[in-house]
């Protein structure tokens, strides 16, 4: 029997969509790709987690740390990067170093995978295992900008964060506020970000520019978006460690990701995507 209890089995035809099936709403739609494309977004999680491993635990020692530092306590850093500390902290100072820089080249065309897929899945359209390392590759120069644009922000960010629950920050308040107002920007941006690498062929700084644009023009988007995230990271990481163990590394950033392209792709799909082929059928029709 191929696959596990019918997970993993890659191979058999999928259920396909009749034409003449009502439309459903749209908790529904998510609900619908989330139960019958279970087994893709697990292994695309497991891929995906294998790959970003490394930046995971040093954020988490980062926060660890701060906790430690801040609370004289550890208990609310995961079981999961708990068992790993203990194992890192036997390895060579350079070699964890190599292990993170590897980590971080991946992180942007792992990301441009797992996007084009889930997209697909949106999309009602087919998507193979083997997709996501091949949107990876494709993607490679503009997901390895990305990638360290993310590491950057999200640095950015936390440190931020720390700055302003920190009492003993020398920093003034208006600089703080002001990054974390520009990642609270990038935050929304990087929902469309990725989805625009891997739909329509634009430069970085286009990228950026239309970003910027469908923020705005999506922010109630965005805004559901930032709820829902700030809900599972809740559910994943604030009610037991054992949650975290589980979720992170076979479902949580499949899960997070879907929900990302699932609320946001419509901007994109309408502001970008059908005013290029538009044009391209307008072309082609006057080449007749």
């Amino acid at each position: 029997m191929a696959g596990i209890f019918g997970f993993f089995d890659f191979t058999r035809p999928g259920k396909g969509i009749n034409p003449d099936d009502p439309e459903k709403r749209a908790l529904f739609r998510f609900l619908d790709i989330l139960w019958h494309k279970k087994g893709k977004l697990i292994a695309m999680n497991i891929m995906y987690f294998i790959c970003v491993l490394p930046i995971v635990l040093a954020f988490h020692v980062l926060l660890y740390n701060y906790i430690d530092t801040l609370l004289e306590e550890n208990e609310y850093i995961g079981s999961l990067f708990l068992m790993f500390f203990s194992f890192i902290g036997n390895i060579n100072t350079l070699i964890l170093l190599i292990i993170l820089i590897i980590s971080v080249f991946l992180l942007g065309p792992a990301t441009c995978g797992l996007t084009y897929m889930l997209r697909n899945f949106v999309r009602s359209e087919h998507a193979w295992i083997s997709d996501f390392w091949q949107r990876a590759k494709e993607n490679l120069k503009q997901g390895l900008f990305l990638g360290i644009l993310d590491v950057v922000m999200f640095y950015i960010g936390f440190y931020n964060i720390f700055l302003l629950v920190d009492p003993d920050s020398e920093i003034s308040s208006f600089f703080v506020i002001a990054a974390l107002v520009a990642f609270v920007l990038y935050l929304c941006m990087r929902n469309t970000l990725y989805l625009m690498a891997v739909s329509v062929e634009l430069t970085n700084f286009a990228l950026i520019r239309n970003a910027v644009i469908l923020t705005f023009d999506g922010f109630w988007r965005h805004l559901l978006t930032g709820l829902i995230y700030a809900f599972y990271i809740f559910l994943i990481f604030l009610i037991n460690p054992f949650v975290e163990l589980i979720v992170l590394p076979f479902l949580g950033f499949s899960l997070l990701g879907l929900t990302s392209v699932f609320i946001c792709y419509p901007i994109v799909d309408k502001r970008l995507i059908q005013p290029q082929l538009n044009s391209a059928e307008k072309d082609a029709g006057e080449q007749i």
